[in-house]
């Protein structure tokens, strides 16, 4: 029986030992780089969620501005069809993100409309429920 020498002895258990340590070590590289790649990426949606409420609100904020304008107006406020419907129009000529605008009285019928027809809303559910509310 031949003897080995002590090298040649150690040679496999020191290669498993310097693969288990490698394996090891790229697990841990893997996780802390996951970690922090994870950690990124919520920041940044973070960042652009905010950035996207921001300019939901300040479209928002002016779209109220509007409607506030409008119910002022004194000549809105006369509730004269003939007189309303030319205002709407133009309002929605100059703010080309409102499809339409109309006006409509306690009783559910629109005076003003921006296009279409005049139409009556008393039947809508909306419309029962801003009434009921306000009883």
């Amino acid at each position: 029986m031949k003897k080995t020498s002590i090298f040649k002895q150690l040679l496999l258990p020191m290669i498993a030992i310097v693969c288990a340590l490698a394996v090891c070590l790229t697990g841990i590289v893997t996780f802390i780089f996951m970690k922090s790649y994870e950690s990124e990426i919520y920041l940044r949606s973070q960042d652009k969620s905010q950035l996207v409420s921001g300019e939901i609100a300040t479209f928002l904020d002016g779209a109220y501005g509007i409607t506030e304008e409008l119910s002022v107006n004194p000549s809105i406020l006369t509730m004269d069809t003939n007189v309303q419907t030319p205002i709407l129009e133009d309002c929605v000529k100059r703010n080309p993100y409102l499809e339409l605008l109309y006006i409509q009285g306690r009783d559910g019928m629109q005076t003003g409309r921006s296009s279409g027809e005049l139409a009556d809303r008393s039947t809508r559910w909306w419309f029962i429920q801003t009434m009921l509310d306000s009883a």
